[in-house]
């Protein structure tokens, strides 16, 4: 039961609190009731359901989070409107920064034989 508790710390404090005590009953109920192979399929379908479950409250919540903020930034519409200002006058030159830095510093010169112009003994050995 130990891998159990393990695996229920993966939902939020809040959900075990409420349901911790009936998932462990159901689940010590059922592993008294399997035996065998019947074992391994039990631990893999509870994994499989804790995780789901899991990613399903942790998207509600951010979703809910979202909701908030999305609440939030509209009723406060002039701190709302500096802060997309900033971000805009930031991320604007950032963005324009690195793509001539890409371009000048990072991208391979043009050219078909790079090798000839890096390499000046090879360009005499050719042209006496």
């Amino acid at each position: 039961m130990s891998g159990y508790r393990l695996l229920l710390r993966l939902l939020p404090r809040s959900f075990r609190d409420e349901f911790d005590a009936e998932m462990t009953q159901v689940c010590v109920e059922q592993h008294r009731r399997t035996t065998g192979a019947g074992r391994v399929w039990l631990w893999l379908d509870t994994i499989a359901a804790i995780v789901l479950l899991s990613l399903r409250l942790r998207f509600d919540q951010t979703l809910m989070d979202l909701q908030h903020a999305v609440r939030g930034l509209s009723r406060h519409k002039t701190f709302t409107i500096t802060a997309v200002t900033t971000l805009a006058l930031a991320l604007g030159p950032a963005t324009a920064v690195f793509s001539v830095l890409q371009r000048v510093v990072l991208d391979p010169l043009p050219g078909a034989d790079l090798e000839r112009v890096a390499n000046p003994e090879r360009n005499r050995r050719e042209f006496p």
